[in-house]
């Protein structure tokens, strides 16, 4: 994954085997962050907590 920050606009973009590249544009963090929570959902069978809780503190620190 990769984020780039141009201004107010929040772009991310993600490369997948499935579906190549994935681009994300956000108009602010709180955009982003309201996808990141949606994004990574607590799934038990694909992730832990931790690391759910990783990436949501990856993405609020931004």
């Amino acid at each position: 994954m990769n984020l780039e920050i141009k201004g107010r606009k929040i772009i991310v973009s993600k490369i997948s085997t499935d579906w190549g590249e994935e681009t994300f544009t956000f108009n602010g963090r709180s955009e982003l962050l309201n996808w990141a929570e949606k994004y990574f959902e607590k799934t038990p069978l694909e992730q832990t907590d931790e690391e759910y809780d990783r990436w949501i503190r990856l993405f609020k620190s931004i």
